[in-house]
């Protein structure tokens, strides 16, 4: 019996289930995020439903976001540190989050194709994208103070004189490519302006 081809074969079928099970794995997890995301969206529907979305200012209301990123570190008041850098994940994950705090309108429809017609016409030159955005919240004592009504898990308008509704802005900028192969110090500028909101 030749031990060294055995060994060597026992070898190759860890090696091979290593792989296969960290396929499995990554496969699962990378599965879940978007039922998960869908599932939240499913129950912010149900209990926005019944919410006049006409009387939300800017057309944007966080609570009724799905989060990827937490606006809170994205004011233009919070100091810089690891955890609202500009990258371009998180700057991506931040105009997904204002996507999906839309309550008519999505402000970003369109805008994916400006990118990428952008990404197509430009030879080399880095693109910087900065985003200001201003979004309602309700505010923290609108169900104390009967400006709103929460319900079998579902949130309804009173119609009070008040708002319900406090206004703040997000705020953050990066650069929208990953990498590039020159270095020049020509700075020009184009302005590519999209509205977005009310």
């Amino acid at each position: 019996m030749n031990y060294s081809k055995t060994l060597n074969q026992k070898h190759q079928l860890v090696v091979l289930l290593t792989i296969l099970i960290s396929l499995c794995m990554a496969f699962s997890l990378y599965g879940q995020e978007f039922p998960q995301s869908n599932d939240m969206r499913k129950s912010l529907d149900f209990m926005f439903e019944h919410l006049d979305r006409n009387s939300v200012p800017k057309g944007l209301l966080r609570d009724y976001a799905v989060e990827y990123e937490d606006f809170d570190l994205f004011t233009g008041k919070v100091p810089l540190d690891d955890d609202n850098i500009g990258t371009v994940v998180r700057f991506g994950n931040l105009l997904k989050t204002i996507s999906s705090s839309a309550v008519k309108v999505d402000p970003l429809e369109g805008f994916e194709n400006s990118i990428k017609n952008i990404k197509k016409n430009n030879s080399g030159e880095l693109t910087l994208g900065i985003m200001l955005y201003e979004y309602a919240r309700i505010k923290a004592n609108a169900l104390t103070d009967g400006l709103i009504r929460y319900e079998n898990g579902q949130v309804y308008n009173t119609n009070k004189a008040e708002s319900p509704y406090q206004l703040e802005y997000v705020f953050a900028g990066s650069c929208l490519e990953t990498s590039t192969q020159q270095s020049n110090r020509i700075i020009s500028y184009k302005l590519q302006h999209e509205k977005c909101g009310n």
